[in-house]
């Protein structure tokens, strides 16, 4: 009970019940697990019985799977074993008892759930059988535990009354990991095939889950699973389970596991910190708490260095989220006092940037607002929206006051490259004295503009959100680029096309910003795309949101031009923050054929809503989008023509293959459940890397940096001559003639400031 959960504990006394009928005297044992259903006698199996064989194992597969990202595949299979042991046959005799004994030895203690140490359960174990074990029999008929694995592989028909594989009558179904509820869907552990009302294995589903409703299922279904606790009520939760067996493997043990009377006790032992928290300092990262952590592979990513500088922000996350995510009994947050850790020291933060405006930088700038505030950082937001006068200036989900000071050492100016004069202008040079100051810039082409080069001097550091962007800038940047990427957190919404006119349908939807550059954003390959997929009289819709058409009216009308087919609707206008996310969350696919992303903000935030995306292979969105989480599209690089705002004529950027972008929407529109499969790996990929959580650890780990670099009025730090040296060669080789004139005094008295304390 302490050691295994519901399905361990049931699948680790398989050897000793079968073991049991052999001495009563059975001549065949079989195992059959409950969601099999047979349509004919066992012929096969007992005829290899009675032919002398000892069992008689089904493997998985009988023939390799397509390597195409679908699942299951090869490898998946591997990790939880070549047979399944949902059937076994055994006959009684002295090899049958060997390996019976043999398979308790390890099940009693070695039945868990972790494929990463190469066990699943009781069934992984049995690939040794056939070796140890030669008379073993392996039958290799179609007919048998046909299921999710094996399905593409075996056609099924309905004859009559009686139901086929390929071919032959069926021996037995093996309805694995399906819901009775959801009979549309094969199995939860699989996106390969998805179920059609006309196929035969439809029908079977249906009567599957039709004859287990009439045999009271639902009240079986809610039962609940009693739960083994220790004598003073605290749950044994998988965490303590876990650690049951650790300790066991280690050859510690107690009389009595669940007693917590006295010293020594096994509830003590997991509140003891753990022997690998050697530097005894902060508080303890208990035996229960590291293996928590172990069992979290995400909070792992964010928070590498448990022991050491990321030992408060996993504790500041255990209190904040852990404790909720994983009902942790108070008992075991007792060795923290019960209480979240105080945060790191941290310097306060002065974030300027459009807070309010409806736009990219704008929600760039609230993410990162978010992430400062997990670390509890001090801050103090200075607003600029109306310096975005031609963007909607709505957005109030800060919900925080906004000051015209910046006391803090740090400045955030999240504010592109060629707004900085205008940014200058408004706040004056006094805002950047004595700060450490940070750009956050996007760009969305490799050749960042020479003519904004001159701006680097404002700054220390350089803040992007991608790889792409940092190398573009990086190469040009005389100061650190450092990346630390958007927050992308989505709200929890249910979205119905109802409320949009758009029921009926299956939606596909882009959304962009006129003034982020139409042919940049490229809506009218979306469009050619959609046409190319699709023939009219399909249920298939493109909707293309957009705003600031009115500000583009050529653009607006070759838009509509293009996007003359009634199957295509267009909505140029602003959207509360909430209807946007219902809009997304009520589309069933996503689709972005962009010439080039800086980061790929709404690709981001429809992979968090779970929807797959169909988006072009190229620029920031490749940070988190790949084969394994969408559906990348082919495209080659080419040169611009003439220039399009602000980028020039011979900008490189991407050409999107339009017939592979259609054959795409084509595959998720015929195969929605392998799409739905590959949008929840995404929802969890955008979780594990891009919350609020996890761009918070970056902004900590880079801050020990910072803090070193952060300049007191009249004191410049030895390490920091180096830099300020960088900074006049800057401010000389560029020029002062070639700043706008409204900078040209602030870098003459950067230029003074630095040779006054440098001594030069």
């Amino acid at each position: 009970i302490l050691r295994y959960d519901i399905l361990e504990l049931a699948t680790a006394v398989k050897p000793r019940c079968m073991k049991r009928l052999f001495e009563e005297g059975a001549e065949y044992v079989f195992y059959i697990d409950p969601d099999i259903v047979f349509f004919r006698p066992l012929e096969e199996a007992l005829g290899m019985l009675g032919e002398g064989a000892m069992g008689v194992l089904t493997p998985h597969l009988l023939a390799p799977l397509p390597r195409d990202g679908a699942l299951p595949d090869d490898r998946y299979i591997l990790r939880s074993g070549v047979y399944n042991l949902g059937f076994l046959a055994l006959s009684a005799g002295e090899e049958s008892e060997a390996l019976l004994d043999w398979w308790w030895g390890w099940l009693k203690t070695d039945c868990y759930r972790d494929p990463c140490k190469g066990v699943f359960v009781d069934q992984k174990w049995m690939d040794f059988a056939p070796v140890f074990w030669p008379q073993m029999g392996i039958l290799r008929d179609e007919t048998y535990n046909v299921a999710y694995w094996n399905l593409p592989q075996r056609d099924i028909e309905r004859r009559g009354e009686v139901w086929y594989v390929n071919g032959r009558p069926m021996t037995f179904f093996h309805f694995s990991g399906f819901d009775p509820e959801r009979p549309g869907i094969l199995s939860k552990h699989q996106n390969r095939i998805t179920i059609k009302p006309w196929m035969d294995l439809a029908r079977l589903l249906k009567w599957y889950a039709d004859t287990l409703k009439a045999h009271d299922y639902p009240t079986y279904a809610r039962m609940p699973v009693l739960l083994p606790r220790f004598d003073n009520g605290v749950p044994v939760d998988p965490v303590v389970r876990r650690l049951f067996q650790e300790a066991l493997e280690q050859g510690v043990s107690f009389a009595d596991p669940l007693s917590t009377q006295g010293n020594g006790s096994f509830l003590e032992w997991l509140n003891e910190r753990s022997p690998r928290d050697v530097s005894r300092e902060g508080p303890p990262i208990t035996r229960y708490l590291e293996q928590l952590y172990h069992m979290r592979s995400d909070v792992m990513r964010v928070y590498p260095d448990l022991f050491g500088e990321h030992r408060q922000g996993f504790i500041h996350w255990l209190f904040n989220t852990g404790r909720k995510e994983h009902d942790i009994h108070e008992a075991f947050l007792r060795p923290l006092d019960a209480s979240p850790a105080p945060a790191p020291s941290y310097p306060g933060f002065n974030v300027a940037s459009y807070l309010r405006t409806e736009s990219g930088i704008g929600e760039a700038a609230r993410g990162y607002v978010r992430a400062l505030q997990r670390l509890r950082v001090p801050l103090v937001l200075n607003d600029v929206s109306d310096l975005a006068e031609v963007y909607r200036s709505e957005d109030e989900s800060l919900n925080a006051p906004f000051a015209y000071d910046n006391p803090h050492p740090v400045n955030l100016i999240c504010v592109n490259a060629d707004q900085v004069p205008v940014f200058l202008q408004r706040m004056g040079e006094a805002y950047f004295k004595n700060r450490y100051n940070i750009g956050l810039w996007a760009w969305e082409t490799p050749d960042f503009p020479e003519a904004w080069r001159d701006r680097f001097a404002y700054f220390d550091e350089i803040w992007v959100a991608s790889d792409f962007e940092a190398e573009a800038i990086g190469l040009v940047s005389p100061i650190p680029v450092i990346k630390v990427p958007h927050v992308v957190e989505v709200p929890e919404v249910k979205g119905e096309k109802a409320d949009f006119g758009l029921e009926g349908e299956f939606l596909f939807l882009f959304m962009y910003d006129f003034h982020s550059i139409a042919a940049r954003k490229n809506p009218e390959a979306v469009i050619e795309a959609f046409s190319r997929a699709f023939h009219p009289d399909e249920p298939a819709r493109l909707v293309l949101k957009s705003v600031n058409g009115e500000h583009h009216p050529e653009a607006m009308r070759a838009l509509m031009g293009r996007a003359g087919d009634a199957r295509i609707t267009v909505m140029d206008r602003y959207l509360s923050a909430l209807d946007r996310f219902k809009l997304m969350a009520a589309c069933d696919a996503y689709v972005s054929l962009h010439r080039a992303e800086g980061f790929g903000l709404t690709i981001a935030e429809a992979m968090a809503l779970g929807k797959p995306v169909i988006a072009t292979d190229w620029s920031g969105n490749r940070d988190f989008m790949h084969v394994h989480n969408a559906f990348p599209v082919a495209y080659r690089l080419i040169r611009l023509e003439k220039a399009e705002g602000p980028y020039p004529e011979g900008t490189l950027w991407a050409d999107p293959d339009i017939e592979d972008a259609a054959a795409k929407m084509r595959r998720v529109f015929d195969h929605p459940e392998e799409a739905k499969a590959l949008g929840e790996r995404a929802r969890e990929a955008i979780r594990n890397s891009l919350s609020a959580e996890a761009v918070a650890q970056r902004i900590a780990s880079r801050m020990e940096v910072i803090k070193q670099h952060i300049v007191k009025p009249g004191e410049l730090p030895v390490e920091a001559v180096t830099d300020w040296r960088q900074r006049l060669r800057r401010t000389w080789h560029w020029g002062l003639g070639k700043a706008p004139p409204v900078v040209q005094p602030f870098l003459r008295r950067q230029g003074r400031r630095a040779k006054k304390l440098l001594k030069i």
